[in-house]
């Protein structure tokens, strides 16, 4: 049998949502070893930094009716924090240039964080 084989590229799995829900079903505390959840830590400390970059308007947080369903689930979200307990955010059209210029420099410093060691 073949073990090892190229990383293949992500494509559209319609089996997702079947396979997600039998794996938590599966899913015990003694699976995770304890190096993981370090890098789940020290990833977490790191995500937290990003909203340095402009915090009136990145949020990193939790969606509490989230939480309920699934503990420790975090959201990072680039908006202005006046709509953050909403679902949707209209802005004019200054405002929705400034955020989309700032969604750039979210994204550039969310991959500069991952690939920093």
């Amino acid at each position: 049998m073949e073990t090892f084989i190229e990383p293949g590229k992500l494509e559209s799995n319609p089996e997702f949502q079947k396979q997600k829900q039998k794996t938590l079903t599966e899913l015990s505390d003694g699976m995770i070893e304890d190096p993981i959840v370090n890098v789940i830590r020290g990833l977490l400390e790191k995500l937290q930094t990003i909203t340095s970059i402009d915090p009136e308007n990145i949020q990193y947080c939790s969606a509490r009716w989230f939480w309920r369903r699934q503990v420790n689930s975090y959201v990072l979200q680039v908006e202005p924090d006046r709509f953050k307990h909403k679902d949707k955010a209209i802005l004019d059209y200054k405002e929705a240039l400034y955020i989309e210029n700032l969604r750039g420099e979210f994204f550039r410093k969310l991959e500069e964080l991952l690939l920093t060691p």
